[in-house]
């Protein structure tokens, strides 16, 4: 398998309740938590990236309007992050081999390796 063949499955569609924050949105090294990932997994090769949104989604939207990524719409978000993953990942490219699940408020070191 190659990393063209993997996904990325980026959840950041809750109501980050406990932080007191949006989480997706917290500055990381100078970018927000999401730009971050999204960068990180872009510099490792992986080109199908998916994050999924919810709470706040016209503002993530207008966050990624520049990022290369499929922004996915969980409307039911108040369930929980399970059903933001169901939602990911019946948006998966179906001809892709593998995916990898991100929670967006997870940390990814610039030294990951695939």
């Amino acid at each position: 398998m190659t990393k063209s063949q993997i996904a990325v499955l980026i959840i950041a569609a809750g109501y980050s309740s406990r932080m007191h924050d949006f989480k997706p949105l917290l500055p990381f090294e100078q970018i927000s938590a999401v730009k971050r990932l999204i960068q990180t997994y872009q510099a490792h090769g992986i080109e199908h990236i998916y994050v999924v949104v919810g709470h706040r989604q016209d503002e993530m939207r207008e966050v990624l309007k520049d990022e290369d990524v499929s922004i996915v719409y969980n409307e039911n978000y108040d369930k929980g992050m399970f059903s933001s993953i169901q939602k990911g990942v019946r948006a998966i490219d179906k001809t892709l081999s593998a995916f990898y699940m991100q929670p967006v408020d997870v940390k990814v070191l610039s030294t990951l390796r695939f």
